[in-house]
């Protein structure tokens, strides 16, 4: 694909970080209040690009194409959603499925409500264990399948795409992810391009987290900024491991 795609990726929206998605220290980042999502959403909107689904992703445009991630599957996915309709956007919703019904998390109803509202529903893993990376290849493969599994049943309808747990993908991840009918898989690299490997479309993707400044996702919004993003990630994950 020649047309860039710059894919942004989120967690939970609210007011209250204890009242969805995982409730942990190290998620605080990722728990945006809805006046600060909703400045984040304008701000995509400047751009003039209307966001799209993976389901238009072939479509051919001049322009670069911005898509909508979600992770975890937190209850707040019904609050974005709301957000997102008001603009007649529809998002990506990555659910943990070992965490479906808990107090936190989205229950059946609320995903078959997204579902039929035309959001796009994946597989974030069933037990969103981290670092992904260091599973074997069977673990990984039955983490998608068991996670793929309860989505299908919950929705009558195939599950395609995915998006990893921590983001961190390696060969064996998209082997695992492959073998379980994975078309379309999500990772946490910050860049704006789509790349093919084993047969399935593979999709970086940019993560405001909370205090992010407003003028760095306007400039993701339009294509710019991921020179300095690749650096900064490079350079965390020399410190990382």
């Amino acid at each position: 694909m020649n047309t860039d795609v710059v894919t942004f990726l989120y967690h939970e929206v609210c007011e209250d970080p204890n009242t969805t998605g995982f409730i942990r220290k190290s998620n605080l980042p990722y728990k945006h209040k809805s006046a600060e999502f909703i400045k984040n959403i304008e701000a995509i909107k400047e751009s003039k690009i209307i966001p799209i689904t993976i389901n238009q992703i072939e479509n051919k445009s001049t322009n670069h194409k911005i898509l909508l991630t979600f992770d975890d599957g937190g209850k707040s996915a019904m609050l974005i959603a709301d957000i997102l309709e008001k603009h007649k956007w529809l998002g990506h919703f990555f659910i943990t499925t070992s965490m479906i019904e808990s107090s936190t998390f989205l229950n059946k109803l609320d995903i078959k409500e997204l579902f039929n509202r035309g959001h796009v529903i994946g597989t974030h893993s069933h037990n969103h264990k981290t670092p992904f990376r260091n599973l074997s290849i069977e673990e990984m493969t039955k983490e998608w399948s068991t996670s793929i599994d309860i989505l299908e049943q919950i929705l009558s309808s195939k599950i395609i795409c995915g998006s990893i747990p921590g983001g961190d993908m390696d060969k064996k991840s998209i082997t695992s992810a492959k073998s379980c009918n994975i078309k379309y898989l999500f990772t946490s690299e910050p860049i704006n391009k789509v790349w093919m490997q084993n047969g399935i479309m593979l999709f970086g993707r940019v993560c405001p987290k909370v205090g992010t400044e407003i003028s760095k996702v306007r400039n993701f919004a339009n294509n710019k900024g991921f020179v300095r993003e690749k650096m900064i990630r490079k350079i965390k994950n020399f410190i990382k491991f």
